[in-house]
C-alpha cells in the first residue's frame, strides 16, 4: 500500500500545478526520490523524542526501502520506454543519443 498507493499519491499532490502530461506526472510521482531522506528524518525524529517500539520503525523503514528499490529497479526501463513511446520517441531507434546526452556544442 506504501509502494503503491500512498508514496504515488503523495507524489502526484505535490505536483499540483506542474505543467507536464499526466503519464510524466505519475511516472515522476511513482519513481520520486524519498528513501535516503526516510532514514534521515526517523533518526532526527528518534533523536528528538521518545517513541515505544522505535526498533520497528526501522524495521518497516528497511523493508519500504528494500522494496522500493527493488521493485523501481525492476520496473525503470520498461516504464521509461512506454513513456519514450507515448512521446513519439523510439528508444531502440540507432541514431542520436537521447536529450540531455548530445554532449557539448550540440544544439
Amino acid at each position: 500500500v506504501i509502494l503503491l498507493v500512498i508514496r504515488p499519491l503523495t507524489g502526484l499532490i505535490g505536483l499540483w500545478g506542474f505543467r507536464a502530461a499526466p503519464g510524466e506526472k505519475l511516472t515522476i510521482a511513482f519513481f520520486g526520490i524519498r528513501g535516503v531522506g526516510s532514514f534521515y528524518y526517523l533518526s532526527y525524529g528518534l533523536n528528538h523524542m521518545e517513541v515505544a517500539g522505535a526498533e520497528h520503525l526501522w524495521a518497516i523503514l528497511g523493508l519500504v526501502v528494500l522494496l522500493s528499490v527493488l521493485m523501481h529497479g525492476l520496473t525503470v526501463t520498461p516504464v521509461m520506454r512506454l513513456l519514450d513511446r507515448k512521446q513519439g520517441r523510439d528508444p531502440d531507434a540507432d541514431g542520436l543519443p537521447p536529450p540531455g546526452l548530445q554532449g557539448p556544442g550540440a544544439d
